[in-house]
């Protein structure tokens, strides 16, 4: 009986952990940052699909004057303009800078802003893209995943 009981219990314990959610932490976000910054540079679009869902809120800037180019788009749309993106481009340099990183322990979320400068050389050209992201990470179904992401376009330059 004894063994019995011994048994129930490291089943039970052992259980907690493996059906528990991931917990958001600032050291999780910012490896999360470091995966999507090396996947820009290797022209990789399945990070999207690990963190983004049909869920997600996105929205995107296209225009660095205020509040003109500000759209949110559906994760379908954007996997095709991410795709087609980073098929156009030669070379990719990304400088990230953490502006806010806050963690809300009781919803399981973290809330990341940076402020990003991304070099990229494409058709010949040499852009310098100054933006800021805000991202919103939760856990669905036991993963981590995007519930909303805003960038900000602020300043785009032809570099020579």
């Amino acid at each position: 009986m004894k063994k019995v009981k011994i048994a129930l219990f490291t089943l039970i314990f052992l259980s907690g952990f493996s059906f528990s959610e991931p917990m958001l932490n600032e050291s999780t976000i910012k490896a999360i940052g470091e995966e999507f910054n090396q996947a820009a540079l290797n022209k990789d679009t399945s990070i999207f699909k690990k963190y983004l869902f049909s869920g997600s809120k996105i929205i995107v800037d296209m225009d660095p004057a205020n509040n003109r180019g500000e759209k949110e788009v559906t994760y379908d749309n954007f996997m095709k303009m991410m795709k087609m993106s980073l098929k156009m481009v030669e070379f990719i340099s990304i400088n990230d800078e953490l502006l806010t990183l806050t963690i809300d322990k009781e919803k399981n979320e973290a809330t990341i802003e940076e402020k990003t400068i991304a070099v990229i050389k494409t058709m010949g050209m040499e852009i310098e893209d100054t933006s800021i992201n805000k991202t919103t990470f939760g856990v669905i179904n036991g993963e981590i995943k995007i519930l909303i992401t805003q960038d900000q376009l602020v300043s785009s330059n032809v570099v020579q």
